[in-house]
C-alpha cells in the first residue's frame, strides 16, 4: 500500500516536473500521459480505497453508524476543497506548482499513514474494537 502512495507521489512530481521544463515533444508529452495515468493506478491502489476501509473498520460497534457517516461527510468536503482548490492554484500559480504541491501533499500522506493508521489485515472488528477501548495507540490496533 505504501509503495502504491509512493508511486502516487512520484507521478506528480513528474508531472510537475515535466510542466516545469516544458513537455513540448512528443516523447515528453507521452511520459506526461503515462504520468497521469501511473497516478491513477497508484491511487486506486492506495490512497483512493484506504479511505472507505479505514471508516469501515476503525469505527466502534455501538455509533458505527454516525460514525461512517462522519467519515463520509469529510471525505467528501475534502474531494470538494481540493476540487476547488485545483483550479485556483492552476490560475495563480501554474500547472507544475499546482502538481508540485499536490505530490508534497502525497509525500505528507505517506508520512501520516506510516506513523498513524493501523494494519488490519486478518484481525476481527470485535479485536479492533476491544484494542481500541484499551485505549492502543491507533497504529498498534491491528497488534
Amino acid at each position: 500500500m505504501i509503495l502504491s502512495c509512493a508511486i502516487a507521489a512520484f507521478s506528480l512530481a513528474g508531472v510537475g516536473t515535466l510542466l516545469a521544463i516544458g513537455a513540448n515533444s512528443f516523447e515528453s508529452q507521452l511520459l506526461l500521459c503515462g504520468f497521469v495515468l501511473l497516478f491513477v493506478a497508484g491511487f486506486a491502489i492506495g490512497e483512493g480505497p484506504l479511505v472507505w476501509t479505514l471508516c469501515s473498520e476503525v469505527q466502534p460497534t455501538r455509533g458505527r453508524d454516525f460514525g461512517i457517516g462522519c467519515s463520509t461527510v469529510t471525505n467528501w468536503v475534502a474531494n470538494w476543497a481540493i476540487s476547488n482548490v485545483f483550479p485556483l492554484g492552476m490560475a495563480m500559480m501554474g500547472a507544475s506548482v499546482t502538481f508540485l504541491i499536490f505530490a508534497l501533499f502525497n509525500g505528507l500522506f505517506i508520512v501520516v499513514t506510516l506513523l498513524f493508521v493501523p494494519e488490519t489485515k486478518g484481525v476481527s472488528l470485535e479485536k479492533l474494537e476491544a484494542n481500541l477501548f484499551a485505549g492502543m495507540r491507533l497504529r498498534d490496533l491491528g497488534r
